[in-house]
């Protein structure tokens, strides 16, 4: 079963979105449950006394009369930052804010059911690909085994290598090397950022000059290595892989 919320205070468009995704559930075999909300406040309101969003999909529309999309998808990505936001908008320039909350992508009204059908199998696919793998991390006197989506990024410290996990306050120090680490980590999931970071592309917020905020930390950037870094990143978010 796959959760979905639409958020839109349209009814027409909720009812639209909710046909679709019906002519979808019937068409593609997968389960889909839908829950529609007319306000981002009613979907934020409701994930209070959760750990995460609660939902697979979320289809949000931008511009809403109480709590915009915008506003909505930052509460969201604070609750849950692996959950699939599309946006739904008449206006395209909102796409380039849409990748600062990490949304997969934007449907432009009036919506189309087959442009939107390709937006669900890619939301799917990416689904499919962020099911857990798991790492092993072993030597003398110790084995951990890291679940990849929480290990946010790994830092070099002297001779030794921090692993900072999202479900672990205290970072796993052990003596090993970046390089090593590196082979054995999905490289089209983490980047090299520079000579003493390695970052889940999962977890970037956002890339400034020199640096990039990594679940809203501030890591440094090799100038060199910048525009790689976006190519990775973009690759990574369109599910190129």
């Amino acid at each position: 079963m796959i959760n979905v919320a639409v958020v839109d205070d349209e009814k027409e468009y909720r009812e639209l979105l909710i046909e679709y995704l019906k002519r979808y559930d019937m068409e593609s075999g997968n389960r889909l449950y839908i829950k529609e909300f007319s306000d981002g406040s009613d979907l934020t309101t409701e994930m209070l006394d959760r750990a995460d969003s609660g939902y697979d999909i979320i289809l949000l529309d931008v511009e809403m009369k109480f709590m915009d999309g915008m506003e909505t998808a930052n509460i969201i990505r604070k609750h849950d930052s692996n959950v699939n936001i599309v946006f739904i908008t008449n206006a395209p320039q909102y796409a380039i804010s849409g990748y600062e909350v990490g949304a997969l992508e934007y449907v432009l009204k009036p919506i189309n059911f087959f442009a939107f059908s390709q937006t669900l199998d890619r939301a799917l696919k990416r689904l499919k690909n962020k099911e857990h793998k798991f790492f092993i991390l072993s030597g003398t006197g110790y084995t951990y085994r890291i679940d990849l989506y929480n290990l946010v990024y790994v830092e070099v410290k002297g001779h030794d290598l921090l692993f900072h996990l999202k479900d672990r306050q205290a970072p796993i120090q052990i003596r090993a090397s970046l390089k090593k680490i590196e082979k054995q980590l999905d490289n089209r999931m983490f980047f090299k950022c520079s000579q003493g970071f390695l970052v889940n592309l999962e977890y970037v917020d956002e890339i400034r000059d020199g640096t990039a905020i990594v679940d809203g930390v501030e890591i440094p950037v090799t100038r060199t290595l910048r525009r790689d870094f976006i190519d990775a990143l973009n690759d990574y978010m369109s599910e190129v892989r």
